[in-house]
């Protein structure tokens, strides 16, 4: 017996072209495919990455196991109300919830190092790309909490060690380019005084050691970065857990 999620979605655009009666069995036609892209790429894709990113810092391997534990779960429904700025939070009220229900079925046996492939792209196509919009629609007065914080996840997760030691497989070419990314990283949480334009020098290495501008504009966005050295700072003096809990504590005040 093979296991299938019960999620469903198909979303078609309308051509010039007569199509069968999809519709009877539930495919949805729209005039304009855009708003329904960028619905699935930042609601799915991006959110996708919280329990990928996370999820390894507290020993899971599963998306689902990720998402059962309920600081991750907490974590994911923050994200997701938080993209409601870019989205409309009328629609991620509805679509959020579907989503969270998706990752936590247990039938697809999802894998993280799966869904956490490519996780330097990812961090910058998907989890860097949702706070610099949100940063332009709100001319740089919102920066998103949730996902600053996966992506801090994300930068611990260069030395493939979760919060007790163990290691851990990941699936990112771009892994040994970062080593000393990683070591710098480290050794800024060790500072006594953690200057965040040190951080911010961090990024920008990034950035030109795997060509890619993002990173380099996420470092002049002195709201990111100070949200960042905030996330790096409690993952590192604490657990994760208590991070979250922490983090989910400011985004309500």
């Amino acid at each position: 017996m093979v296991g299938t999620e019960k999620f469903r979605q198909l979303v078609v655009e309308q051509g010039r072209f007569q199509v069968p009666a999809w519709d009877s069995v539930g495919v949805e036609t729209v005039a304009d495919i855009g708003s329904y892209w960028e619905l699935k790429f930042l609601g799915l894709n991006a959110a996708h990455q919280v329990p990928a990113m996370v999820g390894p810092r507290l020993g899971a391997t599963l998306i689902h196991e990720a998402v059962l534990i309920p600081e991750v779960g907490a974590l994911l429904q923050l994200f997701h109300k938080e993209l409601g700025v870019i989205l409309g939070d009328d629609l991620m009220a509805v679509y959020g919830p579907k989503i969270q229900r998706r990752f936590k079925d247990s039938a697809p046996m999802d894998t993280i190092v799966r869904v956490g492939a490519r996780g330097t792209s990812k961090a910058s196509e998907r989890i860097a790309y949702a706070v610099e919009r949100a940063l332009v629609i709100t001319d740089g007065e919102k920066v998103l909490k949730a996902p600053t914080f996966v992506f801090a996840c994300w930068l611990l997760n260069l030395g493939c060690t979760d919060e007790l030691g163990n290691t851990f497989q990941q699936s990112d070419t771009e892994l040994s380019k970062l080593d000393g990314v990683y070591q710098e990283v480290l050794a800024w949480t060790r500072l006594e005084n953690r200057d965040h334009h040190v951080l911010a020098h961090i990024l920008r290495k990034i950035g030109e050691v795997v060509r890619d501008d993002r990173f380099v504009v996420m470092a002049g966005k002195a709201g990111f970065v100070t949200e960042l050295a905030w996330a790096l700072t409690e993952l590192t003096s604490g657990d994760t857990k208590t991070a979250i809990r922490n983090l989910l504590v400011r985004a309500a005040a």
